[in-house]
């Protein structure tokens, strides 16, 4: 975007004023042109431009976790049976594996902001001449870009977690004759806890 401004005035002593005010998405040149006026005349030009872009975000993740988990292959009886002491009677119980996994995972939300160029690139240009004796020629030009991005991810995560896996507690009694048993597979426990943070992410188009 180009501003242009060209001012003139052939009558002496006239005071003109003249203000232009760029609107926040201004981004380009600004060109200023005071020429031709008479003698003993005043001209003041006055040219503001003020692009500014401010963008906040906040985003916030909050997680209370509790689990219980448990597996159990325990708890077996081989009991009151009655074999023959000459026979090979087996009293015999056979289990399998006890597993408890536990998995969690906390993941933060995030921010995405997309600003445009500030147009810092324009150029401005002041052109006083060809004016009146005696004559007074102001121009004023004030620019201003402000480009402000605040981005924050805040991750709070509590858990309490309680895994088990059991096999035990078995019970072999008041068996008479042959032979009784217990035997039982493995146990294993294992718990994951993961918390990811948030991510901020800041991607200009240009």
């Amino acid at each position: 975007m180009t501003i242009a401004h060209k001012v003139s005035s052939a009558v002496a002593g006239v005071g003109l004023f003249a203000f232009a005010f760029a609107p926040a998405a201004f981004a380009g040149n600004v060109d200023i042109t005071v020429e031709g006026n008479g003698s003993h005349s005043d001209t003041e030009v006055k040219v503001r431009v003020s692009n500014e872009s401010v963008v906040a975000q906040e985003s916030l993740t909050s997680s209370a976790v509790a689990v219980y988990t448990g597996a159990s292959t325990g708890g077996n009886k081989v009991s009151g049976n009655t074999g023959s002491s000459e026979s090979s009677d087996t009293f015999e119980v056979k289990t399998g594996d006890a597993t408890s996994t536990t998995t969690v995972n906390v993941v933060g939300g995030g921010n995405v902001a997309t600003m445009d160029s500030c147009g810092c690139d324009g150029h401005t240009t002041i052109d006083v001449s060809n004016n009146g004796a005696n004559s007074n020629q102001t121009a004023n030009v004030s620019l201003k870009n402000v480009k402000q991005l605040v981005q924050s991810a805040l991750v709070q995560s509590q858990a309490t977690i309680k895994t088990k896996a059991q096999t035990g507690k078995n019970k072999v009694k008041n068996n008479t004759g042959g032979s009784a048993s217990v035997t039982t597979g493995n146990g294993t426990s294992s718990t994951s806890y993961e918390v990811e943070g948030g991510m901020n992410l800041f991607n200009p188009s240009l």
